[in-house]
């Protein structure tokens, strides 16, 4: 049934195709040829695509085989003359479509297989961006985001969120937002262990944040 459908798709895309290049050999040379020529080909585009359907994965992958022999088996004449049908059935579009399609290493599922993926229900991720804001001044780091939103999230009971907005000082020096950033990280950990008792605390940073962890673990110790 599949190899039917194959031919017949194939009998087809060859009808509109041999019907386009009769019609550019009979107008060589005629007056007004190029014009005859030009409606041919829209008509005939218009032929091609209502010939392919591709509404299912199998309507697709018959349209991929058909078009694979088209290209490796027509003589040449007739290949330029395909091409020039496929310009006019508007293919750049669909080109742009599978452009902007998110690609998957075809490699990376059999590698996820092999990963055994792990939920740790005892622990709690403090996350600490690395974004700070001190007044009218905002700094915006987003190559964190994706593992403290998805991520992350994913493999922990809880997660926390510490941002470090000092918008209510109009200035602060190097020192004094670094200090002030270390106590908020510190009473965050300390209101998440009076919560939470039982949860293992895990700082998560990212760049300046990570320094910033490091001291309060240190502290701590």
């Amino acid at each position: 049934m599949e190899e039917r459908e194959r031919v017949h798709l194939l009998n087809e895309m060859l009808e509109v195709l041999s019907a386009q290049y009769c019609s550019e050999v009979v107008s060589r040379g005629v007056l007004g040829g190029a014009s005859i020529i030009y409606n041919t080909m829209v008509a005939n585009a218009h032929r091609l695509r209502d010939s392919i359907v591709l509404s299912s994965p199998d309507q697709r992958e018959h349209a991929k085989w058909a078009h694979l022999v088209l290209l490796e088996r027509i003589p040449m004449p007739l290949l330029a003359t395909y091409i020039n049908l496929l310009r006019f059935c508007k293919i750049n579009a669909l080109i742009y479509d599978f452009t902007k399609t998110k690609i998957c290493d075809p490699q990376s599922a059999a590698i996820l297989k092999t990963i055994n993926r792990r939920y740790a229900r005892d622990v709690c991720f403090i996350m600490v961006s690395p974004n700070m804001s001190i007044g009218k001044y905002h700094l915006r780091n987003r190559s964190h985001e994706y593992m403290f939103r998805t991520l992350l999230p994913s493999v922990a009971e809880r997660t926390v969120y510490v941002k470090l907005n000092f918008t209510n000082f109009r200035s602060l020096s190097l020192c004094d937002s670094v200090n002030r950033s270390i106590r908020l990280i510190s009473h965050k950990v300390l209101e998440v262990h009076r919560k939470y008792p039982d949860l293992k605390i895990v700082l998560v940073g990212w760049g300046t944040s990570c320094v910033l962890n490091h001291q309060v673990s240190c502290d701590a110790c």
